[in-house]
Order: structure tokens, then sequence, then C-alpha cells
């Protein structure tokens, strides 16, 4: 077997040879966009809506109150990491006072979900 294998056929060769795997894959993608996590998501969306002119700042706060409205009364379960509550906490309100927690939150957020920040 080379080395050079990607991690896709490495995942489909053992969802091919063990079924357990495969359910248990399967199950997980069902279950994987949680509230919190569509939430965050939406949060993480919108610090990264790439701001080219004067009128894609309105959009990211439009963005931003989607984003807000979303997670108004979602919780974390338990199916969710540890972190979700205390991210959707701080992301919930309007960034006053303390704009490096919140924008720490986000970067943490984004780097989660894999999003680039270029802020």
């Amino acid at each position: 077997m080379p080395l050079t294998r990607s991690f896709k056929e490495l995942v489909e060769s053992q969802m091919a040879s063990d079924p357990a795997f495969a359910e248990a894959l399967r199950h997980e993608g069902v279950n994987s966009m949680t509230p919190a996590r569509m939430a965050l998501l939406a949060f993480a969306k919108s610090w990264t809506y790439p701001i080219l002119g004067n009128e894609d700042g309105a959009v990211v706060e439009n963005l931003f109150e989607q984003a807000r409205a979303l997670a108004k009364d979602v919780e974390a379960s338990a199916a969710d990491p540890p972190e979700f509550a205390a991210w959707l906490e701080i992301l919930r309100e309007k960034p006053r006072g303390n704009l490096n927690q919140w924008e720490d939150t986000l970067h943490a957020v984004t780097d989660y979900f894999g999003l680039s920040t270029d802020r």
C-alpha cells in the first residue's frame, strides 16, 4: 500500500471492511449538526464573510444579527464539545466593553470549523 493514499480512500476501505465502523460514521454524520453547532457555524460564516466594499459591512452586520437570532434560545447539548456553551454565551450579545474576548471567541469558533479568518 503506497503512503500517498488519501484519507478519503482510507475511510472508504475501512467502511467497506467494517460494517460497525460504517454504521458509526453514518450515525455521527446524521447527528453532527446540533442546534448549537448550527448557531456557531452561522457566527463563523459571518466573521469570515469577505468585506470587499462599503456595502459589505451592512451585509456582515445582517449576518451577525441572523446568527444572534439563531443562537437566542439555543443551548449546547451533551453531544456538543464543552466549550460550545461558553462560546454561545459570549456571542449571543453584541460586543460591548471586552471586544478582545468576543473576537478571541470568534477566532476559536472559526478554527473549530476550519474556516479562514483574515481579520
